[in-house]
């Protein structure tokens, strides 16, 4: 099952890839983003609900729970949904992505820069999948002075230049790469659930219950 997942994973991305590519308009994500300042004091008498970012695209994960008191930050920055949210330390290996409902209202360190989407220039859903993109973390992968600290600044992300079509392309490309992705999903249930049912069957069977 793990081996299905992971060529169908493959197969996804090798899609997300091809379609990307052949984006003939190109620009900077500057032109789709900004520089977001929606932060908040810390206060140790406080909680606040911490959000994390995976690598490789995998999207962000709720952290614990931490009294205001548990942090050395000064201030957080409170998400909203479709903001975009990046880690310096690990950007080029694929820790960025876009905030949906789920996480609208928890808050992240300063260590992880949030930006603000043009929605006249670029599409949540099409930047999200751009944000999984391993083409785009090879770009932003540290250069120069930032190599020994491996880190991204959000103006190296904001300069870097990325496939950036119309809005109804952007929707088109976002709909068949999603679509894509469920079909992928809903494949990897079906064989985790025949599993289950296979093993069901076997131990019924070795217990006498069949």
């Amino acid at each position: 099952m793990v081996q299905l997942k992971k060529k169908s994973d493959a197969l996804v991305q090798q899609h997300a890839d091809s379609l990307l590519r052949s984006v003939d308009q190109v620009a900077t994500l500057g032109s789709a983003l900004r520089v977001d300042q929606d932060f908040v004091d810390v206060s140790s008498d406080e909680k606040y609900a911490v959000t994390g970012i995976y690598s490789f695209g995998k999207g962000l994960i709720k952290r614990p729970v931490i009294q205001g008191s548990e942090t050395a930050y000064p201030r957080f920055a409170r998400l909203r949904k479709d903001q975009i949210v990046m880690s310096k330390l690990n950007a080029w290996e694929g820790a960025l992505a876009v905030v949906d409902e789920s996480f609208s209202g928890t808050y992240v360190s300063p260590e992880y820069p949030v930006f603000s989407l043009n929605t006249e220039t670029a599409d949540p859903e099409y930047i999200g999948h751009l944000l999984t993109w391993p083409e785009l973390w090879s770009r932003l992968t540290p250069r120069g002075s930032m190599v020994r600290r491996k880190r991204t600044t959000p103006a190296t992300l904001l300069a870097t230049e990325v496939p950036l079509p119309s809005l109804p392309d952007q929707r088109l490309i976002a709909e068949r790469l999603t679509l894509a992705r469920r079909v992928a999903e809903a494949g990897a249930r079906q064989v985790a659930d025949l599993e289950a049912l296979r093993k069901g069957l076997l131990n019924a069977a070795f217990s006498g219950r069949l």
